[in-house]
């Protein structure tokens, strides 16, 4: 019984762990998406972006 009671409990640490660690990633891969987005911005409003969108290709 004794023996049963901690491989429950060690289970249910893991499986806390395991999702504490999820939502770790899961904010991890929101910050990802929002400096990506942040990178795009910063390079579609620079300088350079629109004088090459402004010369023709002929």
């Amino acid at each position: 019984m004794i023996i049963m009671k901690n491989l429950k409990t060690a289970g249910s640490e893991i499986c806390t762990y395991a999702r504490a660690l999820n939502m770790e990633f899961q904010e991890f891969e929101i910050w990802i998406k929002n400096m990506n987005y942040k990178l795009f911005l910063e390079h579609t409003h620079s300088s350079e972006y629109y004088k090459r969108k402004q010369v023709p290709l002929s």
